[in-house]
């Protein structure tokens, strides 16, 4: 790790150092603006001043407020590939002594996150170890702008941008992309640990704090021994207790919520299969719903009967006189004729009973 620091300093002061912006002072009050947002004048010779000075418009004899000017911003120019500029190689070489080599999502945000992990990692491999820092030195370095782009400073006899400054891409390997999950219903909801397949808080779940302090020693008494058995052996109970009933709720959450959104609006159903859940951990899941659906039969069965045995103690006999009787049962039914056309889903056939 001291290794690293210490080349990404060197690679700092290299970009520093002589070679780079050449100094540039305020005209009016001195202060250093190389590294800052400045304005030039563009009819006056080599005129450059701070935001300040000209937010003031101080003038001088031989310049005036209304020359035409520049806004230069020198940490914007592009280093060594057209998309990185100056400041962004900065950014992240601090990033690299900040966070360490490999920590890339952080970097990232160093960056202000305008660079994604990835593009970090790739440019750094490409530009600073498979391109050799020792060409920094031939790079031409910028210094100012005009009207017609950016302007060479450099000893270099060739002073074309984009072809001293782009470098040629050498491919450099994908990251390799983690397996998907897949994903579970119970991820939606708080406390569950996909990845983990853990709940926040278990069954009994404070109760290791009662064995945090349990030791066995050698001069303990056999009463006092069994006493400390027998809290493991309640514990083990428990732990078996936790891993049934979390495997429970693994496996059958998702046809839970299957049958909550199916039975949600049937008053008869709902009530059953909620009066049914406790028994779901006794049986499997294709008898706990035989059982359910034959306690729903039944139910409505029950109540047709009633139904029926009601219309004959009214003197009932034909079927007109039994579809008013329903309607009548509709209107008044708490839940009016959709709820009750749920529970009375299958049509009757009154039979005629001239006997009776």
């Amino acid at each position: 790790m001291e290794g690293s620091e210490q080349s990404y300093k060197s690679i700092l002061k290299k970009l520093k150092r002589k070679g780079g912006l050449k100094q540039i002072s305020c005209e009016f009050c001195l202060k250093d603006i190389t590294r800052c947002t400045y304005i030039q004048c563009s009819e006056c010779s080599n005129l450059f001043y701070c935001i300040p000075c000209f937010a003031y418009a101080k003038s001088k004899p031989d310049h005036l407020t209304s020359h035409k000017y520049f806004v230069i911003d020198p940490v914007k120019f592009p280093l060594f590939v057209h998309d990185w500029s100056g400041k962004d190689e900065v950014m992240l070489l601090e990033g690299l002594l900040k966070f360490g080599y490999g920590n890339w999502g952080c970097i990232s945000e160093h960056l202000g996150s305008k660079k994604s992990a990835w593009e970090c990692e790739k440019h750094y491999k490409l530009i600073y170890l498979l391109n050799a820092m020792n060409q920094l030195r031939n790079f031409p370095v910028l210094s100012y702008r005009n009207d017609q782009g950016f302007i060479i400073t450099s000893d270099q006899e060739n002073l074309e941008l984009k072809a001293s400054m782009e470098i040629e891409e050498q491919p450099v390997p994908q990251p390799e992309k983690r397996p998907e999950i897949e994903k579970h219903p119970l991820s939606e909801f708080a406390g569950y640990m996909p990845l983990r397949r853990d709940f926040e808080i278990e069954y009994e779940n404070d109760i290791e704090m009662y064995l945090a302090d349990l030791e066995f020693y050698d001069d303990d008494k056999t009463e006092d021994t069994e006493i400390k058995l027998k809290q493991l052996e309640v514990y083990n109970k428990v732990l078996d207790e936790r891993e049934e009933r979390k495997n429970f709720v693994i496996d059958r959450w998702p046809l839970e919520l299957a049958n909550e959104k199916k039975y949600k609006n049937n008053i008869i159903e709902k009530t059953i299969y909620q009066a049914l859940k406790p028994y779901a951990r006794l049986m499997p899941p294709e008898k706990h719903q035989t059982l359910f659906e034959g306690l729903v039969k039944e139910y409505i069965l029950k109540l047709k009967l009633e139904e029926l045995k009601e219309a004959q103690s009214r003197g009932i006999k034909t079927e007109d006189e039994f579809k008013k009787f329903i309607n009548e049962k509709k209107n008044t039914f708490s839940s009016k004729s959709e709820e009750y056309d749920n529970v009375t889903r299958e049509p009757f056939i009154l039979i005629n009973n001239t006997k009776s």
